[in-house]
């Protein structure tokens, strides 16, 4: 299976982009090969604030 963004030869990168939340701290993507942190690159984009669930002790003993 082939990305259509790869295909059409489209500047994109496949990891998550991870803004800060504020002005404050460095967006990150979860693709250690991404070269560019602009968000149009980026199909999936988070802010910290966003609410994600957290592992808590108990689930990770689980």
């Amino acid at each position: 299976m082939t990305c259509a963004d790869c295909a059409d030869d489209l500047s994109h990168c496949h990891g998550t982009l991870l803004l800060p939340d504020g002005l404050l701290g460095t967006a990150e993507c979860t693709d250690p090969s991404c070269v560019d942190l602009a968000a149009a690159r980026h199909p999936l984009v988070l802010a910290e604030h966003d609410p994600l669930p957290q592992a808590t002790e108990d689930f990770l003993a689980a």
